[in-house]
């Protein structure tokens, strides 16, 4: 009966994962597909769930002028993001370390791992899209630079822009090509002990990265890469 629950649990989240994947990048299409003439009834629904991307401060500044917040901040705030989640997660493992039992530092320990996974999946397609941003210009007529598409008052290639290229590849090695790598690495090196049961480490390394591979089929444990590949793709390359 728990492996039941277990194996349904499982289904469960795969699901999610998939419905959530096309909600963040149905989110992205219009910032990624801006030559496209969108109907407003679309932008009305796509607009809202760019929460799902917690890209907070863009949603924020479409809503309303006020809270509006110049892209180059809104871009070093969402390259941000993943140190501050790693912090505050650092630091909930360590307040419950310290709080908590011998016994029970193990299950910390995984679903601190849990966690980590999750808010990489969540936090990716939105630093795509961020990092594809910088370098997305446009030309107008009657200007003789292109300007960046995300504001019209930068001229790219020009001052600040430069050092914000610079950035943007930076991240994009540190973040759009660093952590399926990472991903890939830990799932390489611990392959043998994914779906082996007999293995003495096949708990520790289900509990840990099975939110990496437990959805799909044993010969396809590496498709999680393939996914975030395609998020990469359809959020801004």
């Amino acid at each position: 009966a728990q492996m039941r629950r277990l194996k349904k649990a499982n289904k469960m989240v795969g699901q999610i994962k998939i419905l959530l994947s096309f909600v963040q990048i149905f989110s992205s299409l219009p910032d990624v597909l801006d030559s496209v003439p969108w109907p407003t009834i679309f932008l009305q629904i796509s607009l809202p769930l760019g929460i799902f991307n917690l890209d907070f401060l863009s949603v924020l500044s479409e809503s309303s002028c006020g809270v509006s917040v110049p892209f180059y901040d809104r871009f070093i705030l969402h390259m941000l993001l993943p140190v501050f989640c790693l912090l505050a997660i650092i630091a909930a493992f360590l307040i419950a370390r310290i709080s908590s039992k011998k016994e029970k530092r193990v299950l910390i320990n995984e679903t601190t791992s849990k966690v980590v996974i999750l808010v990489v999946l969540l936090l990716f397609p939105g630093l795509s899209t961020k990092v594809f941003q910088m370098f997305k210009c446009q030309k107008i007529d009657g200007i003789d630079l292109p300007l960046l598409v995300q504001d019209f008052n930068v001229t790219c290639y020009q001052g600040d822009h430069n050092l914000y290229i610079t950035l943007a590849s930076a991240f994009l090695v540190l973040y759009i090509l660093g952590i399926p790598l990472i991903m890939f690495m830990l799932l390489w090196r611990n392959r043998i002990h994914l779906h082996d049961e007999e293995s003495p480490k096949h708990r520790w390394v289900k509990t840990a990265l099975g939110g990496l591979y437990v959805q799909y089929e044993p010969d396809y444990w590496w498709f999680e890469l393939m996914i975030l590949f395609n998020k990469t793709m359809m959020c801004g390359g």
